[in-house]
């Protein structure tokens, strides 16, 4: 490795750089007005070469570096394509825009400006807001992910992204129903009627999200529990599951089998009826056709009823997106004592401690309740099973 310097004749400025005489490439450093300073930064980059942190050659722009990471490197790192369109659209929306250099000249503090400037449209007739801290962490993990590929194709010789602070989002206990605004939900004409009633059973009884429940097939039941293996996004192709933890086994209620062994007879009879019968042994949550249901079907029917029911009843449901079943279900286990162990498997969490934090608030209060039984039982020395009889005796 050699190193010169040269001066530029049209500002007179001394610029440092580095070439390898093999591949005849240069790595170029700044201009100085005085050599002595090249001299010096000349001596750092060879000293930075020597230790692998300086990229040789000239770098990509980074609008170049952006298409070669959505083109190559999000179809691998993102199964779903939920989250592969997700990642395309910020990085294209937020980022190429605001980096209009090379790819190497970007700093972690351009990164952080970035983020603190970073503004949203929800739509052309409401003004722009500033995004949550989670949506900046999103972005974030995406931009990362991005220059870590740079970094690996010797595009630049560390991730900038790197000592980035950011606001830690807000952990928001969601809104859930209480056991009697299931049941009332489940009980409701409009419901039963309705062909989404075995998803909404499913979804209101396992913890299941939307994606997991619209993915089952009848390979995965096996009468008291499912063997979940696959989701299905809005585009309708089936997905992996976001974590080898959601691979799970999820416990049925014996009503909600029944419902299921009810709905394949039902399979049975559409296919027998149809002159080209589609595969009644594939999928769960299918139509008057015996076809897989589109997951947002299940979102725009869900916030109808309630609006229907809210408009119409004296007996009002708290108003919640349809996601919120899978929150009310572990909310209930919470609630129930059931332990916490249980409600992450359930979940398909990978730790306990995701579990908590996100539930913390009926955690807290489940543990609270718990923690007053049981010194209720060290204070009058009575069983909590019937407390109220046995302290009147004492």
């Amino acid at each position: 490795m050699r190193g010169s310097i040269y001066q530029k004749k049209t500002n007179k400025k001394w610029y440092p750089y580095i070439y390898d005489k093999e591949t005849n490439k240069k790595k170029w450093g700044t201009g100085h007005t005085s050599k002595r300073d090249a001299e010096i930064e000349l001596r750092q980059m060879l000293s930075q070469f020597d230790t692998g942190t300086v990229v040789f050659g000239r770098a990509d722009r980074y609008e170049a570096i952006l298409n070669e990471f959505i083109e190559t490197v999000v179809p691998e790192k993102y199964k779903s394509m939920n989250e592969q369109k997700s990642c395309s659209y910020m990085l294209r929306k937020h980022t190429e825009p605001f980096f209009k250099t090379r790819v190497d000249k970007i700093t972690s503090k351009d990164i952080q400006r970035l983020l603190h400037n970073m503004r949203i449209f929800k739509s052309k007739a409401e003004p722009e807001v500033i995004p949550s801290a989670a949506t900046k962490k999103k972005l974030y993990n995406y931009m990362n992910a991005l220059f870590q590929s740079a970094n690996d194709w010797g595009q630049v010789s560390i991730n900038p992204c790197e000592g980035i602070t950011l606001k830690s989002p807000v952990q928001v206990t969601p809104d859930t129903w209480s056991s009697d605004d299931v049941n009332y939900f489940l009980s409701l004409d409009e419901v039963h009627q309705s062909d989404c009633y075995l998803g909404f059973l499913i979804l209101a009884t396992t913890g299941l999200s939307r994606s997991e429940a619209a993915g089952l097939q009848w390979k995965d039941f096996h009468g008291d529990y499912f063997i979940l293996e696959q989701g299905k996004d809005v585009y309708m192709n089936s997905t992996n599951l976001k974590t080898s933890f959601r691979r799970r086994k999820v416990e049925i209620m014996p009503s909600v089998r029944a419902a299921l062994e009810a709905h394949r007879e039902r399979q049975d009879r559409i296919s027998k009826m149809l002159v080209s019968a589609p595969d009644i042994n594939t999928w769960i949550l299918t139509d008057d056709f015996n076809q897989p249901f589109h997951p947002d079907r299940y979102t725009k029917t869900f916030k109808r009823i309630i609006e229907n029911n809210n408009k119409n009843s004296l007996r009002k449901l708290p108003v919640i997106p349809l996601k919120n079943l899978r929150h009310t279900f572990a909310t209930l286990l919470i609630n129930d004592d059931v332990n916490i162990k249980i409600v992450q498997e359930a979940l398909g969490h990978s730790k306990t401690s995701t579990t908590q934090n996100f539930y913390q608030g009926a955690a807290q209060k489940s543990m609270h309740r718990t923690a007053v039984l049981n010194l209720q039982n060290e204070i009058f020395k009575v069983s909590v099973e019937n407390p109220v009889e046995k302290i009147k005796k004492a």
